[in-house]
């Protein structure tokens, strides 16, 4: 009897070690869980420089940590295996950025003036299509230009440039065309004028000084004399100031001077003496009129 006493003790303790036993097993098997901190830094060792936004334990079958980061204009979801460490799920994902995003108007503007100094915005839109888009159109002198810019980055990803073609209204205009005129025969008188609107428009004058006639054509746009012509208006003969007496008009005219050339043009109107004279690195061309002895025309030129 006392013998089965203790035997009946001893399974006693047997069994109760083996409880114990298990139990401590179930324990450890929980704490084989890698942690939090283990899982976290997982994560972001697969994404440097990410934010972890969201973050828990999945403790369904098989434990998982599950993370939702961050980085830039992404989203990423990483499951970990709470035992293991080993990575079971990653997706990455672009993130939608709304209008709020966009550089804005005056920034895309500051962006466009930059490109082109001093010019005109004239035009302005912003394009919401597959890439939203700044739109310019601006004008600086006789130029166009069309320019777009990213509406996110404010990278310019269009630029043209155009000349403008010009219309009449670019015409010189009437008192520059008679400045011009006047610049090429100093002293005359403009006596006739009209803007020939032809293939070529121009403006036409007529001109005259002392004895001579002038017909003078400029270009209406650029300015430039396209024809010049110079005729000697037809005089009745008089007494004549003598070729002594006109070469000394010229020399008084440019002292020290030496006459290359002098002759009498008498088949107009009103003679003249016409002489070429020389003098250091200038020549000069003088016409004086063979009655009055009044010089009509000088010019140096030099050589």
């Amino acid at each position: 009897m006392k013998l089965n006493k203790m035997i009946a003790i001893g399974l006693g303790v047997v069994l109760t070690s083996s409880t114990v036993l298990s139990q401590v097993g179930v324990a450890d098997a929980a704490s084989k869980l890698i942690g939090s901190t283990k899982a976290k830094e997982i994560m972001l060792k697969k994404v440097p420089g990410a934010k972890i936004v969201k973050f828990r334990l999945d403790n369904d079958k098989t434990p998982e940590y599950e993370g939702e980061l961050k980085k830039g204009s992404y989203k990423y979801e990483i499951d970990v295996n709470a035992k293991t460490g080993k990575i079971t799920d990653y997706e990455k994902e672009k993130i939608k950025t709304s209008s709020s995003k966009y550089i804005g108007e005056a920034k895309a503007k500051e962006i466009m003036l930059k490109k082109v100094p001093g010019a005109k915005i004239v035009k302005f839109k912003l394009d919401k299509d597959d890439t939203p888009e700044y739109e310019g159109e601006l004008t600086k002198g006789s130029y166009k230009y069309e320019i777009s810019v990213n509406a996110k980055t404010g990278k310019i990803t269009e630029y043209e440039k155009e000349k403008v073609k010009t219309s009449s209204s670019k015409y010189i205009g009437e008192t520059k065309a008679k400045e011009i005129m006047l610049k090429k025969v100093p002293g005359a008188k403009i006596v006739k004028f009209k803007l020939d609107k032809d293939d070529t428009p121009e403006y036409e004058g007529e001109l005259t000084k002392g004895n001579y006639k002038y017909e003078i054509s400029v270009n209406a746009k650029t300015g430039k004399i396209t024809d010049y012509e110079r005729e000697r208006v037809k005089t009745s003969s008089k007494k004549l100031i003598g070729e002594a007496k006109a070469k000394e008009i010229m020399l008084k005219k440019v002292p020290g001077a030496k006459i290359l050339k002098f002759e009498l043009d008498n088949d107009d109107r009103t003679p003249e003496y016409e002489g070429e004279l020389r003098k250091g690195n200038y020549e000069y061309e003088i016409i004086i009129n063979a009655i009055t002895g009044k010089i009509t025309e000088y010019e140096v030129d030099r050589d």
